[in-house]
Parts: C-alpha cells; structure tokens; sequence
C-alpha cells in the first residue's frame, strides 16, 4: 500500500547545517537511496519528521553525496526540487571533504 501523502518537511543534519526537505524531496531521495543499496540511511529518512533531524555521520554524508551529487547534476539547479540545492550545499561544503 502506498504512503499516504505527507506535509510534514524532514530535516537533515549536516556537519553544524539542518537543511529542511519537503515531504516529496525526501520521498524522491529515500528512492535514490534504496537504489543505491543504503538501506539503512533511506530508513533513517522515512522515520524522521520534524521532531528530530536525521543526523548523518561521515560515512553518511559521503553515501548520501555519492547520491545528492548525481542527483543534482541531473536535474540541475532550475529543474532541483525544494530543497535538494541546500542539501547539496551543504554535502559539498561539509568539513568531512575539507570544506571543498
């Protein structure tokens, strides 16, 4: 059965940023995610909500930009859906790449 539709945004702690995804952003990246055999981080997004932040360690964040990155490149900045352009900000400015 599908999920029902959601309002809620779901946050995502990257390194000192919290970047909020909106209910279909976050439906759209835990897809990418289960694609990606990440299992686990894709069950950390769907049990999270706005009461608490998915906190991504660095493992994490390198799995999640390995997915964000492509995902980003593909749609580019006018097709990103809400949300998806702060997420990959913040990936990509964590210091768990030096801050590249």
């Amino acid at each position: 059965m599908p999920e029902p539709p959601r309002i809620d945004p779901v946050r995502i702690q990257v390194a000192n940023r919290v970047v909020e995804l909106p209910w279909a952003t976050a439906l759209e990246l835990r897809g990418r995610l289960l694609a990606a055999h990440l299992e686990e981080l894709e069950d950390q997004v769907a049990q999270a909500g706005t009461s608490r932040a998915v906190i991504l360690d660095r493992a994490d964040i390198r799995a999640v930009e390995d997915v964000v990155g492509p995902w980003f490149t593909e749609v580019g900045l006018e097709g990103a859906p809400e949300g998806l352009v702060a997420l990959e900000e913040a990936l990509r400015l964590t210091p768990a790449h030096g801050g590249r």
